[in-house]
């Protein structure tokens, strides 16, 4: 059989369009997307085991919001992890940036958003010990 479909959290604020336009570049590319507006429902599928997750792509304007949750859903996923960061306007902490190793600034086009999705997914899984 085929390689099955790699997971993609989306976490987004209820910005329903940018949630949108996000979800369809990473199923062009073969990703099943699991989809949220917020930290608590992102908490929830992060930890369903029966789905893990091989990527999260989180918007910083969320982490603003609850940076606890979501820090808490970073550490627990995948550690692929992409933060769209609005660069003066979302205050990313030190912590959640010693988390997030890739970040790509807002605004942004689909093939850059593509192409940081491409690369993180390239690179081989480092976990610590």
């Amino acid at each position: 059989m085929g390689e099955s479909l790699k997971r993609a959290l989306v976490v987004t604020n209820n910005e329903g369009l940018f949630r949108e336009e996000i979800s369809s570049v990473l199923k062009k590319v073969g990703f099943e997307v699991l989809a949220t507006p917020n930290g608590s429902e992102a908490l929830g599928l992060c930890r369903d085991e029966d789905r893990p997750v091989d990527l999260a792509v989180i918007d910083a304007a969320v982490v603003k919001t609850n940076p606890l949750e979501i820090s808490e859903c970073v550490q627990e996923i995948s550690p692929r992890v992409l933060l769209l960061a609005d660069g003066e306007k979302d205050s990313v902490t030190d912590f959640i940036r010693s988390h997030v190793a890739h970040i790509l600034p807002k605004p942004f086009r689909r093939a850059q958003l593509l192409g940081r999705v491409l690369e993180i997914m390239d690179q081989p899984l480092c976990l610590s010990a």
